[in-house]
């Protein structure tokens, strides 16, 4: 593991110097990200919040995460943001436009909390304390930032990449790591994915729920 320190700098608590970035882009190691603004840590983890987009990327920091909570005796929350859908505008969306979006956040709504539960009832069952945070926001890495720090999380558990590395494999950290790295107030766990992309007649869904699978 690589332990970093981050300084604040124009308004970004997670400013990400020449020598860190050097470092992030070069290593494969999980990457402990401290920031200075950090409050100090008690002497073991209450609440490590762990960022999920139903992707396998992301939910292979699972077993980690597992590994700290049952360690520290912590509560896991599983947290998601479900983005509000965009429509193409070239005039004032019409009344059944509005309801069709209505429509859509209540279905990835309803898809992100039966999501949620499958993996808290399979932590709990494996004696672990687990909770569910859904949220809506309109830039999903705003919103988990918001959600972290209201939470008041002790540390942050996610991979380098989610949803985005279904199409682009050669970066080593997505958007949302990216903007959490400048932006979370406290401690992030960052860990390459070794999560490869469903093989060929396999589901999204079957192929996420493996990582779940191994935590024991």
């Amino acid at each position: 593991m690589v332990v970093l320190g981050t300084s604040g700098w124009n308004g970004m608590p997670h400013y990400i110097s020449g020598t860190v970035h050097n470092v992030l882009s070069r290593v494969t190691a999980p990457i402990l990200l401290v920031p200075s603004c950090a409050r100090l840590a008690p002497a073991s983890y209450r609440r490590i919040v762990v960022p999920l987009d139903g992707s396998c990327w992301a939910e292979s920091v699972l077993p980690m995460a597992a590994r700290l909570a049952k360690a520290a005796d912590a509560e896991l929350l599983l947290a998601h943001v479900v983005p509000n859908p965009e429509l193409t505008e070239i005039r004032p969306l019409e009344p059944e436009d509005l309801l069709l979006r209505q429509h859509v956040v209540e279905r990835n709504e309803a898809t992100a909390r039966g999501y949620l539960a499958r993996i808290r009832t399979n932590l709990e069952a494996m004696g672990l304390r687990a909770r569910v945070c859904s949220t809506r926001g309109d830039d999903v890495r705003s919103a988990l930032a918001q959600l972290i720090q209201s939470e008041a999380a002790d540390l942050v558990v996610l991979s380098a990449r989610g949803q985005g590395a279904n199409h682009h494999h050669q970066m080593r950290y997505g958007s949302v790591a990216s903007f959490l790295m400048a932006h979370c107030t406290v401690p992030m766990l960052i860990l390459q994915s070794e999560a490869r992309a469903p093989a060929a007649g396999m589901t999204e869904d079957h192929a996420l729920r493996f990582p779940v699978a191994c935590l024991g």
